[in-house]
């Protein structure tokens, strides 16, 4: 990804599925799939919504040079 926008709009998604994937860890029914789904959901979530963050912050930070 060579462009700022792309880089920027692919920084979005992965941070707006992130947090779908935090929230769908909370509600997630922890009695019928265990313990371990929803951590796995929140830490797949935090790193999409993390890694989001750090194209976005490349994205601008190109475009400004």
């Amino acid at each position: 990804m060579r462009r700022p926008l792309a880089r920027l709009l692919v920084g979005w998604l992965m941070m707006f599925a992130g947090g779908c994937l935090m929230v769908e860890s909370a509600l997630a029914d922890s009695r019928a799939t265990g313990r371990i789904v929803p951590v796995l959901l929140a830490a797949g979530g935090f790193t999409l919504a993390v890694l989001g963050v750090i194209l976005r912050r490349a994205a601008t930070r190109r475009a400004q040079s």
